[in-house]
């Protein structure tokens, strides 16, 4: 345990700065008791005598928690002081890194998306619609943007990312006109559904050369949609 830093604004104990921890408490703490060193305000509980400030229900609730916090807190005066970096064994550029997407998840086909060859601007289109963010007719009216959610192409469901690529007739016809002619017209959709497990459990039944082609028609078949789209609001 580390003797010389703060007591009340260095990370030495599990709960990070106490400053943070109880911070009513830390407005209450005179301005010499803010500066003592963690050994200093250990010694006869001189950290509980530097309160000054007006002991409110929330300083007394503070006071409590951080009096429980240091029950368990014994300094080894034969232990040097030193740095320890909690996100691995040793510190290192690339665990500050990884730190930065502590806690993080995961999107389901990002990684697969990055890989495919194609621009740019494609690849950031779909990015967006893994993140279900496309400006369709259903997300326009769930903001207030427009006052029906029909489908451009069919007039037949609401305008879903799941319907535009997968469910729409117009995107049916469009998936089996690209996939009979190569004999995948089995894993054509048959209706709506997510795109990301659709296109995820698709390249898990294909044989891995057949992913580039699967995702050349995906992002193929969405850009001939989106055309019929645009000619159908002209």
């Amino acid at each position: 345990m580390v003797a010389r830093c703060s007591f009340w604004t260095d990370s030495w104990s599990t709960v990070g700065p106490l400053s943070r921890y109880a911070p009513q408490l830390f407005t209450a703490i005179s301005r010499t008791g803010r500066k003592r060193t963690l050994k200093d305000g250990l010694d006869q509980n001189l950290w509980a005598r530097a309160i000054v400030g007006a002991l409110t229900a929330q300083v007394l609730c503070h006071y409590l928690q951080v009096w429980e916090l240091l029950r368990g807190v014994t300094l080894n005066p034969l232990q040097s002081d030193r740095f320890i970096w909690k996100w691995s064994s040793k510190y290192s550029a690339s665990s500050t890194y990884r730190a930065f997407f502590a806690g993080s998840t995961t999107l389901l086909g990002a990684r697969e998306l990055w890989k495919t060859k194609a621009p740019p601007r494609v690849k950031f289109f779909f990015w967006l619609a893994l993140h279900i963010q496309l400006w369709t007719a259903e997300r326009r009216k769930r903001h207030g943007l427009q006052e029906v959610d029909d489908c451009a192409l069919c007039a037949q469901a609401p305008e879903t990312e799941g319907h535009l690529f997968l469910g729409c007739v117009f995107a049916r016809e469009l998936w089996f006109s690209l996939l009979l002619p190569i004999g995948l017209a089995t894993i054509m959709p048959e209706h709506d559904e997510d795109i990301r497990e659709w296109w995820m459990r698709q390249l898990r039944r294909l044989d891995p050369s057949a992913g580039p082609v699967l995702d050349s028609m995906f992002f193929a078949c969405r850009l001939e949609s989106l055309k019929g789209e645009e000619q159908q609001d002209i």
